[in-house]
């Protein structure tokens, strides 16, 4: 077991993804310097060697997402509904197999080991060890998310490597069971909880039937095979073909597991499942079923509603009645919902993300995009805080959203949270110009162009109007209340739209005089009541 304890060792997969992103690195840069119509060999160089690496990986996540779209089920979609599913689900697993296969994945040069519990962040020093189990091409980086969180509940944590990468499914028996025995001695817990994605949940299920289920507190799996997948049909790996569609290996394992064993999981799939499909089939008689909809097949390791419903799961007390009341069954899995409470981001790569896929999002303006990602999406500023933090935004110098990006990073990490996130804001739509330009210049003279132009203008135009009149909404609980501030709305509309009046002016005769009156209005209030 050298490989997967061992301090000094470099995974097998990290090494196996640094030479492919080197190989496409590479060939990027040659095909640029050799077909590209630029004077600039560096630029061109690199232009090349950035963009083949991010082409290839969202080719491979629009296929896999295209051929799984024959899975879902549900109400039958209109052509512009699946595409539009097609596109947002493409979009979001592009961005989880970046970050894990190419900012996580290739940098693993060590083991793992056991992450002890944060218990000085609130956790509970009693809580259940945890094994996090990957999938298949997969390592431990793939459960970083879900590994802070369970440490800060207070969870001894061992997420391991799977190594070989293609070898049998059984021949990771061994490896759980001495990953079990490890959590078990160093912890002092009779029981420990398995927690695997993908592949990674028939690895659990196949130890149990070699070792049994003595030891197992609760097994969860998440997007995993059951039923195997008919994306399979492509691997020729021992692994790869026992994940085939119905295979003689799973048939062989389910015949072999007691309703007591059934009774011990817990199965997470998604209905949008762009790698195990068809997506509702993958279920066991007799294990309890909770379903994510619209989540991608990476998601289901980093989206926060998922990583919070399993530190959830795992904080309940060992309650048999509860742990197996919903049990599922093909016609009818059980739906957990996000919770509706006001979230924050983790760690400055969260700000990153979001404001990347804002920006890359912000056509015409980014206010409707920001309104529905920050409030509705991600939780992390209410209505009334959104409108105030963009008024704050637009009356500082530069561009609204990149105050708005500085302002949040700054609130939760300080300066390195508005580094990240005004990373996020330039550095995608400032590759993606420089691709436009490189690729279609010359076109902008051309009549089509100019009136597409014309037309995306005038969509610009309807969203930020739509946008104003959603947040006219919060104007009820404004200190001048709903009459003054709606006063205020159409003073500045008049002296904006109708009067032309340049900003600085609207600022120093409207803007002041709204804010003279917020701050007597304060005044008269209670110092109780004041916000």
């Amino acid at each position: 077991m050298r490989h997967l304890f061992h301090p000094d060792d470099s995974t097998m997969l990290a090494r196996l993804l640094r030479i492919s992103y080197a190989l496409q690195v590479g060939l990027g840069a040659l095909l640029a310097y050799l077909l590209l119509p630029i004077d600039d060999t560096p630029a061109r160089i690199v232009l090349g060697a950035v963009f083949l690496p991010l082409f290839l990986q969202a080719l491979l996540t629009l296929t896999s997402v295209s051929l799984s779209a024959s899975g879902w089920s549900g109400e039958p979609l209109t052509k512009t509904q699946l595409l539009w599913r097609i596109g947002r689900l493409w979009i979001a697993e592009w961005k989880a197999a970046f970050t894990v296969f190419a900012l996580r994945q290739p940098w693993s040069r060590r083991a793992p080991s056991i992450a002890g519990p944060l218990v000085s962040s609130g956790g509970r020093a009693s809580a259940i060890p945890v094994l996090l189990v990957h999938g298949y091409i997969c390592n431990h980086r793939v459960w970083d998310e879900v590994v802070s969180a369970l440490r800060r509940r207070g969870h001894a944590v061992l997420a391991i490597d799977l190594e070989p990468v293609f070898t049998s499914i059984d021949n990771y028996a061994s490896q759980i069971e001495t990953a079990v025995q490890t959590l078990r001695s160093s912890t002092g817990s009779d029981k420990v909880a398995l927690i695997g994605h993908s592949m990674g949940g028939l690895v659990i299920r196949a130890w149990m039937r070699a070792c049994g289920t003595q030891h197992v507190h609760r097994a969860i799996t998440l997007g995993s095979p059951h039923q195997g997948t008919q994306l399979a049909a492509l691997a020729n790996t021992p692994n790869g073909q026992q994940m085939r569609w119905q295979s003689p290996w799973l048939a062989a394992l389910a015949e072999h597991e007691t309703p007591e064993t059934r009774e011990r999981l817990h199965i997470v799939f998604t209905d949008a499942d762009n790698i195990v499909y068809p997506q509702r089939s993958q279920i066991l008689q007799g294990a309890a079923v909770t379903t994510f909809p619209g989540l991608g097949h990476l998601e289901l390791c980093l989206d926060p509603a998922v990583v919070t419903w399993l530190c959830e799961q795992l904080d309940d007390p060992a309650d048999e009645a509860k742990q197996h009341a919903q049990h599922a069954s093909p016609a009818a899995p059980q739906t957990t919902m996000a919770s509706e409470s006001l979230l924050r981001p983790r760690r400055p790569a969260d700000l990153f993300w979001a404001f990347s896929w804002i920006a890359l999002q912000g056509f015409g303006g980014v206010l409707a995009v920001l309104q529905r990602e920050l409030v509705d999406r991600k939780k992390w500023l209410t209505q009334t805080q959104f409108v105030e933090d963009w008024s704050v935004s637009q009356i500082l110098p530069g561009p609204n959203v990149v105050n708005l990006a500085l302002m949040m990073g700054d609130r939760y990490f300080g300066w390195r949270g508005s580094v990240a996130a005004l990373s996020g804001i330039v550095i995608f739509p400032m590759l993606l110009v420089l691709a436009l330009a490189v690729f279609f210049s010359g076109v902008s003279d051309l009549p089509a162009v100019q009136g597409a132009l014309r037309g995306m203008g005038a969509v610009a135009a309807g969203m930020i109007a739509g946008q104003g009149f959603r947040l006219l909404t919060s104007l009820s609980g404004n200190v001048l209340g709903a009459y003054r501030a709606y006063a205020v709305a159409l003073a500045t509309f008049i002296a904006s739209a109708l009067l032309g009046l340049p900003l600085v002016w609207i600022l120093a005769i409207v803007g002041v005089t709204a804010c003279v009156t917020a701050y007597v209005l304060l005044g008269q209030q209670p110092h109780d009541r004041r916000p």
